[in-house]
Formats: C-alpha cells, structure tokens, sequence
C-alpha cells in the first residue's frame, strides 16, 4: 500500500465535509431565495483526521494565499461541479432558469456569507493562479465559475503533473541518482537550511548550484529537493518559450502547481548561450515570479533576477570521497596486480584513472558484476568505468577504436623509448603524485601533455593509438574543424566542453594537426587577434590542468606557441623512415596469412614513402591479386605504386622501382 494512502483518505473526506457544506447552503439558498449580503463567517474547518503534521490540500491552499470564507467556498463550488452529482440541479433551482445549471458570480454573492465581488477579479488570488475560471460571456455574474481538472485532481490529492506542464518539464528524482559525496552533503544542507530559513521570514531566496559538471549540480538539486519532501522537476532552457502568451501560461500554470503539490522548480541553464537573449529574458521572468522553491543549476552565477539567492559551488568527488563511495558499494577489496600498478588495492588504481560520481559508481559495479556473472574482479570494473566515464564527445571528436601494439610502430630507439616512459608516467601517476606526494596542494600540472612532431604518414597517430590501447582508454581526436570557429568567443567554448567532457577520465585527447589551435600569439592589432590570444591563454590553463594524456601532433614544430611548449612533458620526434625502417614497414605491413610471391622486402624499401603510403599501396596491391585469383607478386605493388603516385601528384623515378619485375625475385 502507498505510504501515502492514509492522507489521501483524509484529505478527500476533508474535502467531502466541504462540499457538503455548500450542497447545503446550496438547498438553503433554494428554499428561501436570494438573501442579501451576510457579514463574514469564520473558516469553520472540518476536522482533520489524517497523519499528525500533514494537512489537507484546500486548507494548505488557503493557508498559503490567505483566502477568506468566501473565496474558499467559491473554490469548492467550482470543484463540486465536478465532483457531486447533486450540484447542477441545485444550481438550475436557485438560479430558477434550467439553462443555467453551473455555478455563478451571481449565485456566491446570494448564497454565501461575506461574499464580495472583488474576490473573482482578475487579479484576485483565485483567478490569479487559475484555481477558478470564469468563463466570458455577456453578463458576468451569470457567467459559468468552474475549475480546472488539474485543481480538482489536486484537491483530492491527486499528483499528476497538469499536461502543458508535462511537455516542458523533466521530472528530475531518479531512484539510481547515487550517494552524494561529504561535500555534495554539506551543500545541500547548507541548500535546504537556506530554503527553510526563507520561508520562515516569506522570503525564499533561489538557490543557484554552479559548477562545471552538469550531473553533480543535479544529483544535489533532486537530493535538496528530497530533503525538503518536494518532488523535483526539471526544466531545461532549451524547452523554455519565449513567446510572451507561452510563456505567461507556463508561469501561471507553475504557479498553480506549487499550490496544489510539493513540487520545487529545478531550471537547468547548462547549454544556453550568451546571444540567446530571448531565453534570458524567460528566465529572469520565471526567477521573479514563482513563489515555490526554485534551484537553478547552471555553469556560471545567473545575475539576472532582483529576488535574493544562495549560491554554491558544486564540484565532483574528491579523490578520497570517490574512495569511499567505492568502498561502500563493493563491501570488500577489490585486488589488482601490485607489480603493474605499485598497489593491490584496485579501488585506488580506478579512482586514480577514472573521475565519478556516486551514479556512476554504483553503475559501474553492477555493469562489472553483470559481464562477470556476478564475480566482480578489477577487469570487469575497469571496462565498466571506461563505459561510464565515456566522455561526451561526438559533436566535437571521434572516438577511434584501436588495437595497435608496439609490434605495429617502427621508429628509431630513441622515439619507442619516450612512448614508453610516457606510458609508464601514465600508469604510476597515483604512486608518484599520491602515495609518494609529489601532487602538490594545486591541481596543475598533474596531466601528461606531449607533442609528437615529424611530417604526414610517419606514425604519429598510430603511436597515439598504440598509448590508449595499451593504457586501456578510450582515445578521441579532437575535429579542429568542429572546435575552431569564426565567431568570437565560440572556440572558447567548444574548447571548454572538450575537457569538461574529457575530464571524467578514460579519456586519451588527441589534437590532430595542432597547428592551427596552439599557434603563436600574434601582435594585436585589432579585437580578433585580442580573442585570439585569449583563446590561446585559455588552452594554456586547460592543458595544465588537465589530468589526462594530452596528444599533440604537429608538422610544422616550429609554428608551436613557446608557452605551449614550456608545458610539455615530453616532445617525440618522428622521422621521416630510413632504408631500413622502411623495409621493416614492408614486413610488418603484409602478415603471413597473405600469400605472396617473389615479393623482396627491400625492392619494396626503395620506394621513398612514409609508411601510411606503403599500407595504402600493400592493401591496393593486395585488392588486385586477390580479383585475379593469385598470390600478391611486384607486378601487383608496382601497378598500386603508380597509382598512389599519380594520386600524390609526384613522380615515380626508375630507381625506386629498379628490377621490381625483371624476373622473380626472392620471396622474404
């Protein structure tokens, strides 16, 4: 059963005692006639049967917009059209005209004690928030009172959201949202003491939850709401009307929603831009004018409201809250192999990589557990996290699926021995920055930005490739073309989403072609090179304090801003391949399960190409001996090389392809 059932019960046998009352005022005023104006009664309440500290709904309501006798008996005339039978008939008698069976100004005024005409005007309580309406017609006292479905589902008790609410608003509780974090805790109960200290002095102040992360400034909001026994619900801006008549309704019917339920407003401004200047106007509009609890979750304070607010910074989990939140779900250790990480515990190797919250937490084990059938190991939990902290992305990046090893990059010693002092640096970054404390008290400097710099097709990308696969996450090269735009202020911002996004972790950044977004600062000769520069500051601050794998790949090292490069933790030089290098490529490029024959190696070595163009030749070459039905011979990679030739617009000399064909070769 509802916990909620024996209110409900109470409050409709409250509400029937009511309807009562007027069906018998109603015979009353039958039986002798019209009556002139009576001096006010007292609210003569029924008794209230229900759960100590509750109340009904129509004596909240009253309570709260200070209805007198009669307002509140024109409410309950309205709604016992609707809810009794016996009511129309009655009206028809009193009114002694069978057309007008319904309720009217006319009949209150000559039926109920303090009656007065003003208690119906427009901007009276009760039309204000269109608890009852007054249908337009050439006489106003004998027009039509009525009420609403919604006000009469809500006197009864009846919680249903009134639908032109429902297709604006998202109700925002969620039974999986997770543990708060200590410090979410302590704001939101900093939240709800400020909520309950306004209404003590009528006066509740908007509560403006700010932060970086969206999800944790909503998981406080539907937790504040929560603890003040409201039911959260949320409306993005981007749903918010900005024609007046729509947005008016939307106000009014809001309104009318706080009087009739516990709802509080949750506006969520993530998203809005600055240009969209009809949607401020809404906003500030909606702030002004409700009278219930309004938590507003945004990135940055809102200024545009007159009304009071209390604002809070809300931020993620802190290293040592995710710890425990990971504790508490699993119930036990989670072990991990000491020798490649430096720890058996498993919970610090996770939250070290990974940055949740308590939803994604709980998720994650149960994810984990479900791959493993309930035999929960660090393996299941790391790909679960991989999932969860899976950075939004796709409008701005591509995420590329990769399962490169070091066996597929050939490069000089020196550049295989950087790519694995990178990932090494990745991988022990919680024994170095948290058990041995080289962290610091600030949060720069913790990420691993690199610059890996060398011309097209010489393996730049593979290698970054090769890093996520082996530090198992995902890697995501940044769309410059998505990122970079005309419109002042907008790189800013897409840049600013790219590592909010990434910020969760599992995430390896990859700055394709980094040229044309870490360039040198200019001179500033006009506002476009100004917010050039400061977008160049901007990224400054973000790559240091990133705490990811920052990748940037350049082929012209030199056009790099100097600053950029003082922040660097390692720069790899990628070369243009040598003789050797390439003929290694050659091997490597064509498995043994590829028939082959007469194909040599270091013929193929001749070719004075990268190695993206000796795969792209191998696999055209490949393609053709594979439509003729034989095994992959020169003639096949001589005629893809001088297809690939004419497509790079360059020519083929006779000493790159010298005795290619001139009998048959040595296999390798």
């Amino acid at each position: 059963m509802d916990d909620r059932e024996p209110w409900k019960v109470a409050n409709q046998r409250f509400l029937a005692e009511l309807v009562e009352a007027v069906y018998d005022d109603l015979v009353q005023r039958g039986e002798r006639g019209p009556q002139p104006l009576r001096p006010p009664r007292g609210m003569d309440w029924p008794i209230w049967t229900g759960p100590r500290g509750s109340q009904a709904v129509v004596r909240s309501v009253c309570d709260l917009l200070g209805l007198d006798r009669f307002e509140r008996d024109l409410l309950v005339l309205a709604a016992a059209m609707e809810l009794d039978g016996r009511i129309a008939s009655l009206c028809e008698v009193c009114h002694g005209n069978p057309q007008l069976n319904h309720p009217t100004l006319s009949l209150a005024l000559t039926t109920f004690a303090g009656a007065r005409w003003d208690a119906i005007s427009p901007e009276s309580a009760l039309r204000r928030y269109r608890l009852v309406e007054l249908d337009a017609g050439p006489v106003s006292s004998v027009a039509r009172l009525k009420a609403d479905p919604r006000v009469v589902f809500g006197l009864l008790g009846i919680q249903d959201l009134d639908p032109r609410l429902r297709m604006r608003v998202q109700e925002a509780s969620d039974p999986v949202a997770g543990r708060l974090s200590k410090s979410q805790g302590s704001v939101r109960d900093a939240a709800v003491g400020a909520v309950r200290a306004g209404a003590a002095r009528r006066s509740t102040p908007i509560i403006q939850l700010l932060g970086d992360d969206q999800r944790a400034g909503l998981n406080v909001a539907r937790s504040t709401c929560e603890a003040l026994e409201l039911r959260g619900e949320r409306i993005p801006a981007d749903v918010l009307p900005t024609d007046v008549r729509e947005l008016e309704e939307l106000i009014a019917l809001w309104r009318r929603e706080t009087m009739l339920s516990r709802r509080a407003l949750i506006l969520d401004l993530y998203g809005m831009r600055a240009e969209d200047r009809g949607l401020q106007s809404a906003v500030n509009r909606i702030l002004s004018e409700n009278d219930g609890v309004t938590i507003l979750v945004a990135q940055d304070r809102w200024n545009g409201s007159y009304k009071a607010s209390a604002v809070y910074d809300v931020g993620r989990p802190t290293l040592w809250e995710q710890q425990g939140l990971w504790n508490d779900v699993l119930g036990g250790k989670l072990v991990v192999d000491r020798d490649q990480y430096g720890t058996g515990d498993g919970v610090e190797v996770l939250t070290a990589s990974f940055d949740l919250d308590g939803r994604s937490i709980q998720a994650a084990v149960l994810q984990g557990a479900g791959m493993k059938k309930g035999q929960l190991d660090f393996d299941a939990c790391w790909e679960a996290c991989r999932v969860h902290a899976r950075a939004n992305l796709t409008e701005l990046a591509q995420r590329v699926e990769s399962k490169a090893d070091w066996g597929d990059l050939v490069l000089p010693p020196t550049a295989m021995q950087l790519l694995v002092e990178i990932e090494a640096q990745v991988r022990n970054r919680l024994t170095v920055y948290g058990r041995w404390g080289l962290g610091g008290r600030t949060g720069r400097g913790k990420g691993i930005a690199v610059m890996f710099s060398g011309p097209s097709g010489v393996g730049k990308t593979l290698a970054a490739e090769v890093l996520a696969n082996r530090l198992r996450l995902d890697l995501w090269r940044i769309d410059l073309s998505a990122v970079v735009s005309k419109y002042i202020g907008e790189t800013q911002k897409n840049l600013r989403r790219v590592f909010d996004a990434a910020e969760g972790g599992g995430a390896v950044l990859l700055f394709d072609e980094a040229d044309s977004l870490f360039s040198k600062r200019t001179q500033v000769k006009d506002h476009h090179d100004r917010h050039a520069n400061m977008e160049v500051g901007y990224l400054l601050q973000r790559m240091e304090a990133y705490r990811g794998l920052a990748i940037l790949t350049t082929n012209m090292k030199s056009s790099i801003d100097g600053a950029f490069v003082r922040r660097l933790r390692y720069m790899v030089e990628f070369p243009f391949p040598d003789f050797d290098a390439r003929a290694e490529i050659w091997r490597r490029v064509l498995p043994e399960s590829v028939p082959t024959e007469g194909i040599s190696a270091e013929r193929l070595a001749q070719l004075h190409v990268t190695g993206a163009v000796i795969r792209s030749v191998a696999i055209n070459a490949a393609f053709r001996a594979a439509d003729e039905g034989v095994p992959l011979q020169m003639r096949h990679m001589l005629s893809a090389t001088r297809r690939q030739y004419q497509m790079l617009g360059q020519p083929l000399s006779d000493l790159e392809i010298d005795g290619w064909v001139e009998g048959q070769m040595a296999s390798r």
